[in-house]
């Protein structure tokens, strides 16, 4: 596979690459640590190695910013542009961006079920 196609569902694109961001980008608000993501984004295709480094880079930093955090990140309110929220503690930040992630992984699952392909096992 030359490059990892971006197909639609209904009016939501599956794309790993916004959902990735969008993580990273609120762990980096919380701690005020930049991601170091060294993909080029703006690409409309990633090739599948990309794809995945983007995958690994964007959780790697995820996850050691979550390690870092202390209450009073967790407390702190930051401003977000969510619909109708301005603003959110930390603390919902962290939540939003777990159920954000897998509202996405459900999403790819359900893409490769309809075309026939079984997903990965994964673990928690």
């Amino acid at each position: 596979m030359d490059a990892l196609q971006v197909p639609s569902i209904g009016t939501q694109r599956l794309d790993s690459r916004c959902a990735v961001r969008r993580a990273a980008e609120c762990f980096a608000q919380i701690t005020g640590i930049k991601p170091p993501l060294d993909v080029d984004e703006r690409s409309q295709k990633l090739d599948k190695a990309s794809a995945l480094k983007l995958l690994a880079q964007s959780f790697d930093f995820c996850i050691a910013q979550l390690n870092s955090l202390t209450p009073v990140h967790l407390k702190r309110n930051y401003s977000v542009d969510w619909y109708e929220r301005p603003e959110v503690s930390g603390r919902e930040m962290v939540t939003a961006m777990f159920v954000h992630t897998a509202h996405h992984r459900a999403q790819a699952e359900v893409y490769l079920r309809a075309n026939g392909i079984t997903p990965p096992a994964y673990r928690f």
